[in-house]
């Protein structure tokens, strides 16, 4: 369990009455989870850039990143590298449109993508301070990143691992329940639940915007223009919070990208969706499995020693190769089986039982081809007279 110390603010916050939703949250204490994957946990990523591009506040323009790969993804994560080696993380809501007076912060990088690339929005001019990343105004220091790396992995996942997914059409007057129930409970240590934005017109139409897990706004003016879609989930539903009259579900202008593709969106459409992150699949079988983040790659060492591991390791390669192995164990060739030479041979038998029924058939079969010849050879005979 994890207190605040900042007596205005809180861990959790669903954004107050002027927030539509299920209900009004504020949660001053929380237990936090954390959960941390390998590169070698998740398949190879359909699309990954890494270090090629760059965010910074002087930038004149939004950064647009083209990853050809000609479909939405299901799962997109764009890291900045900060210059102290921390990583943070792109985001997809906007809680305040510009810095009021010069003592004010406004930090961050929003994302959206569609099929064809990643747009990237920093946080780059106003009255008071920008970053692409800070910490500050209550949140426990002062530190300010002015610009950073940009990393990037997309996965587009096959169809059997999206467990559930559910897309409504929301804003001001569309009546829309604001709690989703799922058709069966999903564990939320095994699946990743998801909440995104979709765009219907605009400079950013079909762009997808990642939801928020808290309000980081009240919707006051103070914040100016914001938005953003909040949820939160249990392993039975996902609940959803977005701004009223005045805000947006979708914004991005003020601060944000120095006007370039703005958009504000009173409504969108909500997609919530649970991806499956487990696998039957064992690891690398009897390979090791390397990765390096620099890179964004992933290698099989298939000289390595046989290890025992339940981590999930998707590599095409040793996928293909431990098919052909397993198949290969699995198939019987059918003439080297005891029951074809069976059919072959003939089975011995010493009993004297089976000796005699032998016997008997025999002379049976004899007498009946005796009879047979005999009256054969009596009809022979006595044509033979006639001719005479």
């Amino acid at each position: 369990m994890i207190y605040s110390t900042n007596l205005r603010g809180v861990f959790a916050y669903t954004g107050g009455p002027s927030f539509a939703g299920p209900f009004q949250g504020y949660y001053p204490n929380a237990d936090v989870r954390v959960r941390v994957w390998r590169m070698c946990d998740f398949p190879p990523a359909n699309f990954t850039s890494a270090g090629e591009y760059t965010v910074s506040t002087s930038d004149a323009s939004i950064t647009s990143i083209p990853h050809h790969i000609g479909y939405y993804p299901d799962f997109v994560v764009v890291q900045l590298k900060l210059s102290n080696g921390y990583i943070s993380e792109a985001q997809g809501t906007v809680f305040k449109e510009v810095g009021e007076v010069s003592h004010n912060a406004v930090c961050g990088v929003i994302m959206a993508y569609n099929i064809l690339d990643i747009r990237l929005w920093p946080a780059t001019e106003g009255v008071g301070r920008v970053g692409v990343f800070c910490v500050s105004d209550g949140w426990g220091g002062n530190e300010f990143y002015t610009a950073a790396t940009v990393y990037i992995q997309a996965w587009k996942f096959p169809p059997s691992d999206i467990l559930f997914s559910q897309t409504d059409t929301r804003g001001p007057g569309i009546m829309v329940p604001s709690t989703l129930l799922m058709p069966q409970p999903f564990s939320i240590e095994t699946n990743i639940f998801l909440v995104q934005s979709q765009a219907l017109e605009g400079n950013n139409a079909n762009y997808l915007f990642e939801a928020a897990g808290s309000a980081l706004s009240d919707g006051s003016t103070f914040f100016g223009r914001i938005g953003a879609v909040v949820y939160a989930y249990n392993s039975e539903e996902f609940n959803l919070w977005y701004p009223g009259t005045g805000d947006f579900l979708i914004y991005v202008g003020g601060t944000w990208g120095k006007g370039d593709m703005s958009q504000s969106s009173s409504t969108a459409s909500v997609k919530v969706k649970v991806i499956k992150t487990d696998s039957p699949l064992p690891g690398c079988g009897c390979a090791v499995c390397t990765s390096d983040w620099n890179t964004l790659t992933t290698t099989c060492d298939l000289a390595g020693p046989c290890i025992t591991s339940t981590t999930v390791v998707y590599n095409i390669t040793t996928v293909q190769q431990r098919i052909q192995e397993l198949r290969n164990n699995l198939t019987v060739d059918t003439k080297n089986t005891s029951s074809y030479r069976r059919s072959l041979t003939c089975a011995d038998d010493s009993r004297p039982s089976a000796a005699q029924i032998g016997y008997l058939g025999i002379g049976i079969l004899c007498l009946t081809g005796g009879l047979v010849l005999c009256a054969d050879l009596t009809s022979l005979a006595k044509i033979h007279e006639d001719d005479d």
